[in-house]
């Protein structure tokens, strides 16, 4: 059963030939990350390449092609509309209730909690 048909979000790549481990290189390269994690990620790639010819290793193979494709497609560029909503609550409150920073915080409190309980409710 190939697991990678049921996934709505963006076809990952599967790993099996060269050709294949450069789209992967290209995913890395096209992804807006974190420096750290893109020296990471490129050294799970060179790993790829060493094991790819060993069936000993497949299913480190596929697990560690399926953690890559996993990690670019993470939101990494997209900050939440709740988080935005806050910030400009706070905002707002700092500019119009000017020395008010107990109030201004319990009222923040208040809203993220809102937030997280619809979030959770669904």
């Amino acid at each position: 059963m190939d697991t990678t048909a049921q996934n709505s979000s963006p076809e990952p790549v599967s790993v099996t030939n060269d050709s294949q481990i450069e789209k992967l290189e290209k995913l890395v390269q096209k992804t807006i990350l974190p420096n750290d994690l893109r020296d990471n990620l490129k050294a799970m790639i060179g790993r790829l390449k060493i094991i790819k010819t060993d069936a000993n290793f497949y299913a480190e193979y596929d697990t560690i092609s399926r953690y890559i494709n996993w990690v670019c497609y993470l939101p990494w560029n997209r900050i939440p509309t709740d988080m935005v909503a806050l910030n400009h609550a706070k905002q707002i409150l700092d500019k119009h209730h000017y020395g008010v920073n107990e109030v201004t915080e319990k009222i923040i409190e208040y809203l993220a909690i809102m937030i997280l309980t619809k979030t959770r409710m669904g």
